[in-house]
């Protein structure tokens, strides 16, 4: 919790600097309060940026907080569409071939893997047929461990650095 100097804080400043630079700059003129995150939108893509906050209440305007780590601005990362046209492409009693399509949108990251998931039909469970993408880098993956006789649902989801996709469903059971 800021200390306030005895009189409520008003508003926060946040300031901006490229790093090779020393003039720090205001990132906007409205009040920021009683909000503590701010989104600092007008920045040069490639250009390394340094941050700092001071609060201000009636008496005036506080010290600034220590600089923030330089970071470079960047498209932020989304999660990514979900993998194209999953099929099951061979099965043997006790295990199932799947493969798909990279997914049209990697969301500005690098598609990581995929997480690859199964379930008998009639269960509400869907399992997992590999723990972490980099355990399925590739387009293309083959389940083990079913059980002779079952029914299975499969599903795959493209992981990058924002998280998991929508999942892309193989269209019929196996």
């Amino acid at each position: 919790r800021p200390r306030d100097g005895g009189k409520p804080i008003m508003r926060y400043i946040v300031e901006k600097k490229e790093t090779m630079s020393n003039r720090w700059a205001r990132v906007t003129r409205e009040p920021i309060y009683p909000d503590t995150q701010y989104k600092v939108t007008d920045l040069l893509e490639g250009c390394e940026y340094e941050f700092r906050v001071s609060a201000e209440n009636e008496i005036g305007v506080g010290d600034p907080s220590p600089p923030s780590k330089p970071i470079f601005a960047k498209d932020p990362i989304v999660k990514p569409s979900p993998p194209i046209n999953p099929e099951a492409v061979d099965y043997t009693k006790s295990t199932v071939d799947l493969s798909w399509l990279p997914p049209r949108h990697d969301g500005k990251g690098k598609i990581l893997g995929y997480l690859v998931e199964f379930q008998k039909v009639g269960d509400e469970e869907w399992k997992k047929a590999n723990q972490t993408p980099d355990s399925c880098p590739d387009t293309h993956f083959k389940v083990t461990g079913l059980t002779e006789g079952n029914t299975y649902k499969f599903r795959v989801m493209a992981v990058n650095q924002a998280g998991a996709s929508d999942p892309a469903y193989v269209r019929d059971p196996v």
